[in-house]
């Protein structure tokens, strides 16, 4: 049962056949939507901040949006963790702590923690440009490889390792727990079989590791696809090793994730249906295409009134945000994000490197005539001869090599135009042409696979009638008028804005001027124009029905004249 808290007491809230739906999100900022009648008593006193109690769960919610029809209204709502986000810092870095450590540091007063394993593996957790308790816990999730699920009724944040969790015996199959079969989204795009790990100060794993400065996972395939991964958050080889090996466990299978509508038999009767418990982060099966799969619980969609509707969303690798290359980065725009911390390490490293702080001795090469030819800067030898990491620089160019004098070089600028590098980071590119094989930006949301075609933006496109024409419309995420206030979804509409169609989360909407067409998933459709208005609903005030608001006519045939019957 949902509450709206007030002042003066809860007030129950009536949702729309009490199917009110509680998704549990792998990172624990769980979410509420529920839907109620506009003539709902609670209904005028809800707003955007007031609190819902959800009482199966015993968890408080914040109202984040209100999206109202002309009959009901969406109500979307966030997890309560106002606690973990009341107080911030400037700049945070946990001195490569563990977990528990770094925990019993920022968690709010009159909360506590709860460890499902102690886990003592050290780690660095850098949040440059500072942040709440909140932004520190989910960066710590991805640093230790970790899930935090928050209890806001007893003020507790468990941890959980669901990456070592064991495999259940839970088999889910069509003629059991399944509604239909799973709707199935692969890709091997970042198949990766084999990782060198570089970690702080150029740290690798070859002395404890046989020689072998790499990692491998060969069950999937035996072919050997290898990336380079280098995180400057990691000071102990082990520790490195460790993390490169779970790396490289979620990138040596093909990215692979089903949504699975349940009837969750579980829930429904736990003593009869013990054998078919699904929950968040567990591991499960999957009968599939004839074949069954081990997938992990990521997401869970219940709802405690109607469990028949619960939906689960498995993946066969764990959600980590280093389960694919580009997970491996977050904006661009965020100063806490994985991709400045790096580039601070490098610019700090660089700076020590230049300045000196690291060693260092040049070295005139001459010619037979005692003339010079090319600079040679050592980083690990004051003996030409002897040296392995150098940099030379002569008339051909300048470059870099870690094995001596004669290279490779990895790194290196040449007179013909050339530069050769395992990274760039720049500001401003400008370029006349520019191979790829996919654009993407950092977050990996918005990209182009120049290989596939896959294109993806969670902006808006712009579409003009020629090169140096005008606007004649955009396609993507958007917002339009309704009758009663606003909604937002995937949409295409005219650059005047008067005619759009619009997908949301609820219904689909269509508008043209002052005509529009709405459907929702609720089983209500809608058609309104100036001279009137068509209703199906099975809400309406006289009870399920067609309502029509204007005058109606008729005619036997195409021929014959209209008669007003209304």
């Amino acid at each position: 049962m949902l509450e709206l808290i007030t002042s003066d007491g809860n007030v129950p809230i009536h949702d729309v056949k009490n199917n009110y739906a509680i998704t549990h999100k792998w990172n624990g900022i769980d979410t509420l939507h529920f839907e109620l009648y506009l003539d709902d008593p609670a209904f005028p006193q809800l707003a955007e901040e007031a609190y819902i109690y959800e009482t199966t769960e015993e968890q408080t919610y914040v109202i984040k949006g209100i999206d109202a029809g002309s009959s009901t209204a969406d109500v979307d709502c966030q997890l309560n963790l106002e606690a973990w986000q009341s107080t911030a810092v400037f700049y945070y870095y946990n001195n490569t702590s563990s977990l528990p450590v770094t925990m019993q540091q920022v968690v709010p007063s009159g909360w506590s923690m709860v460890y499902e394993t102690m886990d003592t593996q050290r780690r660095s957790v850098l949040l440059d440009a500072g942040g709440t308790p909140l932004d520190i816990a989910l960066t710590a999730q991805d640093s230790y490889g970790c899930a935090m699920r928050f209890d806001t009724g007893r003020h507790i944040c468990t941890v959980y390792y669901p990456q070592a969790n064991p495999i259940s015996g839970t088999l889910l199959t069509e003629s059991a727990a399944m509604r239909r079969r799973p709707s199935r989204t692969g890709k091997s795009t970042d198949l990766v079989t084999r990782v060198y790990p570089i970690g702080a100060n150029g740290l690798t794993i070859g002395h404890i590791n046989g020689g072998r400065d790499y990692v491998e996972n060969l069950r999937y395939t035996d072919k050997i696809i290898c990336k380079v991964w280098k995180d400057e958050r990691y000071e102990n080889s082990i520790s490195l090793r460790s993390a490169a090996q779970a790396l490289v466990d979620s990138l040596a299978t093909p990215e692979v994730s089903w949504e699975v509508s349940l009837f969750d038999l579980y829930r429904s009767d736990p003593q009869r249906w013990s054998d078919h418990k699904v929950e968040l982060y567990q591991r499960v099966q999957v009968a599939y295409n004839g074949s069954t799969i081990t997938a992990l619980i990521a997401e869970e969609e219940i709802h405690p009134y109607h469990p028949e509707n619960n939906t689960v969303a498995v993946n066969s690798v764990p959600r980590n945000s280093i389960n694919t290359i580009s997970g491996l980065k977050d904006e661009i725009q965020n100063p806490n994000s994985d991709f400045n911390a790096k580039r601070d390490a490098a610019i700090q490293n660089a700076t020590q490197l230049i300045a000196g702080s690291h060693g260092g001795r040049v070295v005139l090469v001459q010619d037979e005539d005692g003339k010079p030819i090319e600079l040679c800067i050592l980083s690990d030898s004051e003996d030409l001869a002897t040296a392995r990491s150098l940099w030379r620089w002569n008339e051909g160019g300048l470059g870099h090599s870690d094995t001596g004098y004669n290279g490779p070089f990895s790194l290196a600028i040449t007179k013909d135009g050339a530069i050769v590098a395992d990274r760039i980071t720049v500001g401003t590119l400008n370029a006349g042409l520019i191979k790829a094989g996919v654009l993407t930006d950092d977050r990996g949301k918005n990209f182009w696979n120049m290989e596939t075609g896959e294109f993806s933006t969670s902006g808006t496109i712009s579409s003009y009638d020629s090169p140096d024409g005008t606007l004649s419309g955009y396609l993507g995420y958007m917002t339009g008028a309704t009758e009663s206030g606003t909604t937002s979804g995937i949409g295409v509409g005219n650059a005047s804005g008067d005619c759009y169609a619009i997908a949301t989360g609820s219904g689909i909407r269509l508008q043209a001027g002052d005509y529009s067409v709405y459907v929702t998933k609720t089983g209500v459709a809608k058609l309104t124009g100036k001279a009137g208005s068509v209703l199906i609903t099975s809400s309406g005030d006289k009870g399920a029905g067609v309502y029509i608001t204007g005058r109606l006519f008729r005619r036997g045939s195409e021929g014959d004249e209209w008669t007003n019957i209304t």
